[in-house]
């Protein structure tokens, strides 16, 4: 399920199905485990809807995009995750905005929403 989750981080969508059907098959061996298959449901509901979101957006967020968007929720300045990053503040800048353009978001907070939504980042 793990894995499935950082798939799913990196857009990889049909990888991180294929994990989770995995998964519940090897569920099905326990058949005792109400955790267990709560989990496994929540990760099929995070998959089902960053499918939905990924259909409907323009396109994937790079590497690049989805380091800067990891930090996005902690109100660093540009600046400060430029040195973090060990690249220039137009650079994140620029890469901000590329994230908020594919997120469909007008600011940072709306962005940072829309990637808790489809799981991107962790809930607060």
């Amino acid at each position: 399920m793990l894995l499935a989750r950082a798939a799913l981080r990196l857009g990889d969508v049909v990888g991180a199905r294929t994990l989770l059907a995995e998964g519940a098959r090897l569920a099905r061996r326990l058949p005792d485990a109400p955790v267990l298959d709560a989990w496994l449901e929540a990760a099929w509901g995070r998959a089902a809807s960053f499918s939905a979101t990924a259909l409907l957006g323009p396109t994937a967020l790079t590497t690049a995009e989805l380091r800067v968007l990891r930090l996005l929720p902690t109100h660093l300045s540009f600046r400060e995750i430029a040195g973090r990053l060990h690249v220039s503040a137009n650079t994140i800048k620029t890469q901000a905005h590329a994230v908020y353009r594919k997120l469909d978001a007008s600011s940072r907070t709306e962005a940072v929403m829309h990637a808790r939504a489809v799981g991107l980042v962790d809930a607060a």
